[in-house]
């Protein structure tokens, strides 16, 4: 299993994986690459606190893995606030595969 950075090069592979109708159903997000790049190239220029990965499986790239802090995205702290408890330095992992 290897973990790459994304990079604008995989814009098109997300806007892909994104139409998927098992990753639609679960990720509310417009597929244009557009959009692609309107929410990820602040992750690649470090402009924002999530981190994004392209894994790998066997040479193949197979899903998205995001790695971000909490306290760094208030809203959505207070959105999952009143089902579970979230530690003031707890870290986050989202999975699209």
């Amino acid at each position: 299993m290897r973990f790459d950075l994304i990079t604008e090069s995989d814009f098109p592979m997300l806007s892909h994986w994104l139409r998927v109708p098992h990753v639609a159903l679960w990720r509310d997000e417009d597929p244009s690459l557009e959009a692609i790049a309107a929410k990820y190239s602040p992750r690649i220029l470090e402009e924002e606190a999530c981190e994004a990965f392209i894994a790998h499986h066997g040479g193949a790239p197979i899903g998205l893995i995001q790695r971000f802090r909490f306290d760094s995205y208030p809203d959505y702290l207070d959105e999952i606030a009143p089902r579970c408890q979230i530690p003031a330095d707890a870290s986050g992992i989202c999975i699209a595969v």
